[in-house]
C-alpha cells in the first residue's frame, strides 16, 4: 500500500502534537509493508529543500507555488489567515497531483489542508482530526477576528460533511464532531514509540512540569489561580512551551498572565521557552509531576509521553488523554477550569511518598505501553485505510465554485460596501495609535 500524508509538520520540527503523532506512525506504517511519503507544508511553513528523514521521504511545498496560490485568494483579504490556509491548502493539492500515484491520502483538517481533496482526489482520502482551525478558533476567538473564526468553522462543517471518511484519537473529540456533522467518526487512539522505562526510577525533582504553548484554551490561567491559592505551599512549576497571542487583548499571553496573576505567573511558575522533543522528556524524566491545565484539548500526547516514562500526571477532563488515566491510580483527573479542584489536587499529590507516587507511576507507564504501542496502531489504521471508499468522479464542485469564483476580485474590495465615514474614523483611531506606539519604543 502506497500512503502519501499530508501535514503542516514533520521531523525535524518540533514543538507540535502532529509532529509527534506522524513521527511515530509513519514508521510504523513502514514497519508492516506500507511505502509511506510526506507532504509538508501550511500556511506558515513552506520553502526549503526536500528531504529524507530517517528514510522516509519529505517533500515540500514551495514558497513560489504558496504565493501563486495566495494570488488566487485575493478576495478573501478580509480574513488574511484564512487566505494563508487556503492558498497552502490548494498549492499542496496541486503539488501532489490529487494524490495520483497513491493508494491512500491521509491529510489533517488543522489549516484547511483537506479542504481541496474534498473537491477531487485521485486516491482514497481519509481525514484526520488533530484540532481544526475553526475549533481552536472557537475555543480562543481572537478580538477583531471573531467573523474569521466564525467563517472558518462554518467552512469546515460544510467541507467535512462531504469527506468520504473522518478519524481522530480521542473520544471527547468523536463526540464533538459527530454532533456538529451528524455523521459518524472512527475512533483510533494515537501511536507512541515506547520510551525506556525501569520501574521504581528515582525523582530527582520536586519541581512540576507543564507542556504546551502559553495559551488560553491550554490553561495556563487555570494553574495560576490554583496556585495563588495553595500560596506558599505551591510547588515550583516550569511551563515548557512558547508564548503566543493572548485572544482578548491582542498582545502576549505570558504578559498577560504576569499582570493578572503577578504572585504565581514568573514566580512559582516559571516559562522555560520551547525545547526539541528529547529535551522536553529529558525534563519530564526528572519531574515530580507533569501538569496538563488544558480547558479543551483533541488529545495532548505530552500528557501520554510523561505516563509512558512513568510519571505522575494530573490531567483535566478537557484534554483527551483524560481517556488514559484512571484517577487515583495510574494518575489524576480534575474538571477542567476548575482552579479550585486543581488546587486540592496539587495538595494530595505533594503529600503522596516515593512510594506510592513509583507505584502510580508504574501503572501509567503499563497503561501506555499496552494501549498506544505503535505496532498494534499501525494494523488498525491500515484496516481503516483499506475500508476507505475508492475515488469518485462525483465532484464537490460547489466548494471549488465557492472558493474560486470568477469574479477578478481585487483585495479590499469588500470594503466598497462599508460606510466610508466610520473606515475613515477608524484608519485615523489605529493610525494615531501606531504613531504613539513607535513613540513609546
Amino acid at each position: 500500500m502506497k500512503i502519501l500524508l499530508v501535514t503542516p509538520e514533520f521531523p525535524p520540527d518540533f514543538g507540535g502534537g502532529i509532529i509527534t503523532y506522524y513521527q511515530n506512525l509513519a514508521p510504523a506504517l513502514r514497519a508492516h509493508g506500507c511505502s509511506v511519503e510526506i507532504l509538508k507544508g501550511s500556511a506558515f511553513t513552506h520553502g526549503g529543500k526536500d528531504y529524507v528523514h530517517e528514510g522516509i521521504s519529505v517533500s515540500v511545498l514551495e514558497t513560489a507555488r504558496f504565493a501563486k496560490w495566495l494570488g488566487c485568494f485575493d478576495h478573501f483579504a478580509m480574513f488574511p489567515e484564512l487566505r494563508r490556509h487556503l492558498a497552502a491548502g490548494f498549492a499542496l493539492h496541486e503539488l501532489a497531483k490529487k494524490g495520483d500515484g497513491f493508494d491512500v491520502v491521509e491529510v489533517t483538517d488543522w489549516g484547511l489542508l483537506f479542504l481541496p481533496w474534498m473537491i477531487e482526489a485521485d486516491a482514497r482520502v481519509l481525514v484526520q482530526l488533530h484540532g481544526s482551525t475553526g475549533q481552536i478558533a472557537y475555543y480562543e476567538p481572537g478580538t477583531g477576528r471573531e467573523s474569521e473564526g466564525a467563517f472558518s468553522l462554518l467552512l469546515e462543517k460544510s467541507a467535512l460533511g462531504e469527506a468520504p471518511a473522518l478519524s481522530t484519537y480521542s473520544h471527547a473529540n468523536v463526540r464533538w464532531w459527530e454532533a456538529l456533522l451528524r455523521r459518524p467518526i472512527h475512533y483510533l487512539p494515537p501511536p507512541l514509540k515506547l520510551k525506556s522505562f525501569r520501574p521504581g526510577e528515582k525523582i530527582s525533582s520536586d519541581t512540576w512540569l507543564s507542556v504546551g504553548r502559553i495559551q488560553h484554551w491550554k490553561g495556563p490561567q487555570v494553574v495560576c489561580a490554583a496556585w495563588e491559592q495553595l500560596g506558599v505551599k505551591a510547588p515550583q512549576l516550569q511551563w515548557a512551551g512558547r508564548d503566543t497571542v493572548h485572544g482578548k487583548t491582542g498582545q502576549s499571553a505570558s504578559a498577560w498572565l504576569g499582570r493578572e496573576f503577578p504572585a504565581a505567573w514568573g514566580k512559582k511558575i516559571q516559562p522555560i521557552g520551547q525545547f526539541p522533543s528529547d529535551e522536553v522528556q529529558q525534563r519530564m524524566g526528572v519531574a515530580k509531576a507533569v501538569l496538563i491545565p488544558s480547558l479543551w484539548d483533541t488529545f495532548n500526547l505530552a500528557a501520554a509521553e510523561a505516563m509512558a516514562l512513568g510519571k505522575v500526571v494530573v490531567v483535566s477532563d478537557g484534554a483527551g488523554a483524560a481517556d488514559l488515566v484512571k484517577h487515583g491510580v495510574n494518575g489524576f483527573v480534575f474538571p477542567k477550569g476548575d482552579a479550585v479542584a486543581l488546587a486540592k489536587l496539587v495538595r494530595l499529590v505533594e503529600n503522596l511518598d516515593p512510594v506510592e507516587l513509583h507505584k502510580i507511576g508504574n501503572k501509567a507507564a503499563l497503561t501506555v505501553h499496552e494501549q498506544l504501542a505503535p505496532d498494534h496502531i499501525a494494523v488498525e489504521k491500515i484496516k481503516l485505510y483499506r475500508s476507505l471508499p475508492e475515488p469518485t468522479s462525483n465532484r464537490v464542485t460547489w466548494l471549488n465554485e465557492c472558493l474560486l469564483p470568477a469574479t477578478g476580485a481585487k483585495p479590499f474590495a469588500f470594503l466598497d460596501g462599508l460606510p466610508l465615514k466610520e473606515l475613515t474614523r477608524y484608519v485615523a483611531r489605529r493610525g494615531f495609535g501606531k504613531f504613539f506606539q513607535a513613540g513609546k519604543s
